[in-house]
């Protein structure tokens, strides 16, 4: 839904700026810099590393982090995708490259050899074959199956900062802070180009898909274009107020991405030779930019310890409202009984408070130290509680977000309610006396059956729709459906799996006399 066609009755919680930016998604779940980033070939999945020494895959259509690699030793500076999809490449400043099986997580294989950081892997087009660039000034060709060094390419003068294969697999390019690129044959392994012009180190290189090109990114300032056969600079490109750390190619070649340490991505037009978009948005370096496969997509990822996706065609903004997220899947969410508060627990073990109102997060409530399995406000929404599988139910003051008591040894409680006079939590594991936290009576009070109700708004059984009166009212797209949702008067609220909740409030009064709207379900 666009601003000019924002329906009387749907009014937001928070303003909408009007200037809507190209960011579709931040992807947030490292712990340090995020250091570099890869679709996978049909677009569906984005590889990322970071100084957390770790890779995480995430669902680009969602937003959700599905894995998460842990085996190096120190931060992890590249990673590449096999053609294929199957296998993930990664290498790390702790001298290794590892294999990685996509769908098991498991790493496959440790290729040893380097004697210093290791900062780029590329597979070559056929996944036989992994070539490593290292600061012990050489460049090393793996084989795949056997894990095994077939060649060592030497020749640089100083730390080898990128490699990239051609795209058929003839040729390789190496980027160095010798302020040279090098063009090597891969079937001799002899330097047949050398490319010099750049005033201070290279950061990253880049094959054009028709081989016919090659860019180079510089801590000058500058990309610089360069003709593959006759070896001249064709174009240079200016603008970036800091070094640039990486570019890339669109599939069609017709454009060129360069993330820099101004904390901008710019979009180049190759032929015309200008900028044609700035992405704002990162608050701090960027290190890595790709395109997805269809050259809709920007993936960046920067020292905020954030990915962002933007829009490369369109620049349309598409989040409805952000706010401060967390750092997992929100698994609950529970209204206090005015509707004025939201509580919402995650995986990351921590239950947020949220003012409905303005959609403000007021509190970060931290403690748990396993999954939180379920929260309730007490009947006056001075207190939340919370259970968790760190087999403790917590107690909290709604309005400051402190700690009131720990109620240990409680074992697993997966669903717990407050009595009327706030007195006691009903629960799946007993009754407790919060008069007298010890007690716990068996069994615990059989929950009253939920009825569908008819009446109202609500989130329909797929999750694909708000609805009003069993009726579908605001059809939501896959990024928003929520893994959990709770309903108060007019205002709904949706969990996301990636880690965002979402308020929606509506004009009740210009509902009701409509008689319902939408299509029936």
């Amino acid at each position: 839904m666009y601003g000019d066609q924002c329906l009387t009755w749907l009014s937001l919680v928070s303003q909408v700026d009007q200037d809507w930016n190209a960011c579709l998604q931040t992807l947030e779940g490292h712990s340090s810099g995020v250091m570099s980033v890869t679709f996978s070939g049909d677009g569906r999945q984005l590889a990322s590393t970071s100084n957390d020494k770790t890779i995480k895959l995430w669902d680009v259509q969602t937003g959700a982090c599905v894995a998460t690699f842990a085996g190096h030793s120190a931060g992890v500076s590249s990673v590449t995708f096999s053609r294929d999809g199957r296998q993930l490449a990664s290498a790390s400043w702790d001298k290794t490259v590892k294999l990685w099986d996509v769908q098991t997580g498991t790493c496959v294989t440790t290729f040893v050899g380097h004697d210093d950081d290791v900062n780029s892997v590329a597979f070559s087009g056929d996944g036989r074959q992994l070539a490593s660039a290292s600061d012990d000034k050489t460049i090393r060709f793996w084989d795949v199956q056997t894990g095994t060094c077939v060649a060592t390419f030497t020749g640089h003068s100083a730390e080898v900062s990128s490699v990239t294969f051609s795209c058929n697999g003839r040729q390789l390019a190496s980027a160095s802070w010798d302020k040279i690129v090098k063009l090597w044959d891969v079937q001799t392994g002899t330097c047949v180009a050398t490319f010099a012009g750049h005033r201070n180190r290279i950061s990253s290189v880049a094959f054009s898909h028709d081989d016919c090109q090659l860019a180079s990114a510089s801590r000058d300032s500058t990309v610089k274009l360069w003709d593959v056969q006759t070896g001249v600079c064709v174009a240079t490109f200016t603008g970036h107020g800091s070094w640039i750390s990486a570019v890339a190619y669109s599939h069609d070649d017709r454009q060129l991405a360069s993330a820099s340490w101004d904390n901008t991505v710019k979009l180049w037009d190759v032929q015309a030779g200008v900028c044609v978009a700035t992405y704002e948005g990162h608050s701090n370096h960027v290190n890595s930019v790709a395109f997805s496969g269809d050259g809709r997509q920007l993936a960046s990822a920067s020292n905020d310890y954030t990915v962002k996706l933007w829009d490369a065609q369109t620049g349309a903004y598409v989040t409805t409202l952000t706010f401060v997220k967390h750092r997992s899947f929100v698994y609950l969410i529970a209204f206090s009984m005015d509707g004025r508060q939201l509580a919402s627990a995650s995986g990351d073990y921590t239950i947020k408070l949220w003012d409905v109102q303005t959609g403000v997060c007021v509190a970060t409530l931290v403690g748990h130290t396993e999954l939180v399995t379920s929260v309730a406000f007490s009947g006056d929404g001075r207190r939340l509680a919370s259970a968790s599988n760190d087999k403790t139910v917590k107690l909290w003051d709604a309005a400051t977000g402190q700690p009131l008591q720990t109620l240990q040894g409680r074992g697993d409680i997966s669903s717990l309610s407050f009595d009327a006079a706030g007195s006691c939590l009903f629960t799946d594991g007993g009754v407790i006396n919060l008069g007298k936290a010890s007690a716990v009576q068996s069994p615990p009070l059989p929950a009253a059956p939920q009825q569908p109700c008819s009446q109202g708004f609500g989130v329909s059984f797929d999750r694909t729709w708000i609805t009003w009166g069993g009726r579908d009212l605001l059809w939501l797209p896959s990024e928003y459906r929520p893994c959990c949702s709770a309903v108060a008067g007019s205002t709904a609220a949706l969990g996301c799996g990636s880690g965002r909740v979402l308020f929606f409030r509506f004009s009740e009064e210009v509902l009701f006399p409509l008689g319902g709207v939408g299509r029936q379900p």
